[in-house]
């Protein structure tokens, strides 16, 4: 029996890519499913801001990466690639990486500690769909020991080594005190938590989430002690503030370029920053071309890597 994997990350591909590419927990429960069924005994699936990879044991000895290619590009039909786009490894290769992926090594940001519980859920998914046989549940246990002898052995996760610190380095590098500044973190799951939890600690001068579910972001500011406004009146707020910082979910654009271009005519001309930092991308990119808005998304930040 023989590992393989496939990969697609920050390191082959840009964000418009990896976007296309992205797959969310249905979609990666479903495939791994047709998957399990069509080309391999053993195999799980990750798919994270940065990255979507596939580790398996084919149940056909002649299957080659390319096969498992094609049938992740068979999933999400009008995706076009090539083959620079896709890492490739085999065997020793393939634990290799992945021990590489658990441990924040091959992360955008070196020692981004959020990976591990992303690969561990990823497990999860796979052992929850019986995808999981005695190898690659030999593959996990190793994994995750070799992920936490990283973090507790070595300093590659001291500081803050997140996404969302990133973004909000990047921020200040836009405007050098934030001290008078109003901002607006959209998304209340764990990236959202801790970009509102850096803005607050930077000294944000005000602070206010927004969130689908109002009763998240509710339990968010009160820890935080900051506002809220509800999701619904996202456009009609956007108006009051000088950053934004959104990471959701969401499958679809969540601000248009219109809505960005009507909440700049209620600026007069007060400059704003758009962080997006989700993928897929949930600020239409088209917006950095209005003026007086600073766009940028998660390839932005190699400024600050």
């Amino acid at each position: 029996m023989n590992i393989l994997a496939v990969a697609i990350n920050h390191h082959t591909a840009s964000v418009e890519i990896r976007e296309a590419l992205h797959l969310n927990e249905d979609e990666v429960r479903s495939i791994t499913l047709k998957a399990k069924e069509k080309l391999f005994k053993e195999g799980f699936i990750l798919s994270t801001c940065n990255r979507t990879e596939i580790y398996c044991i084919p149940k056909n000895l002649n299957t080659l990466h390319k096969d498992i290619q094609d049938f992740l590009l068979k999933e999400k039909p009008g995706v076009s690639l090539s083959n620079e786009h896709f890492q490739n490894f085999s065997s020793t290769e393939a634990v290799k990486h992945l021990f590489s992926v658990i441990t924040g090594i091959n992360s955008q940001l070196i020692g981004d500690n959020q990976i591990f519980k992303q690969v561990k859920s990823s497990f999860q998914i796979a052992d929850d769909l019986q995808s999981s046989g005695f190898l690659l549940r030999h593959l996990f246990a190793s994994s995750t020991r070799v992920a936490k002898r990283t973090i507790t052995e070595t300093s590659i996760s001291e500081g803050a080594v997140t996404i969302s610190f990133a973004a909000v380095q990047l921020i200040e590098k836009i405007f050098s005190s934030l001290g008078k500044k109003t901002a607006l973190v959209i998304g209340a799951g764990e990236t959202g938590e801790i970009a509102a939890k850096h803005l607050r600690d930077r000294g944000i001068g005000k602070l206010t989430i927004t969130n689908r579910t109002q009763e998240k972001a509710d339990k968010l500011s009160e820890t935080l002690e900051c506002s809220t406004i509800p999701f619904s009146e996202l456009k009609k707020e956007l108006y009051q503030f000088d950053i934004i910082i959104s990471a959701t979910s969401s499958d679809d654009l969540i601000l248009t370029k219109a809505d960005i271009s009507a909440s700049m005519k209620m600026r007069k001309g007060y400059t704003v920053v758009l962080m997006d930092i989700a993928v897929p991308r949930d600020i239409d990119p088209e917006s950095k071309k209005l003026n007086h808005v600073f766009y940028k998304d998660i390839d932005s930040l190699n400024i600050i890597v």
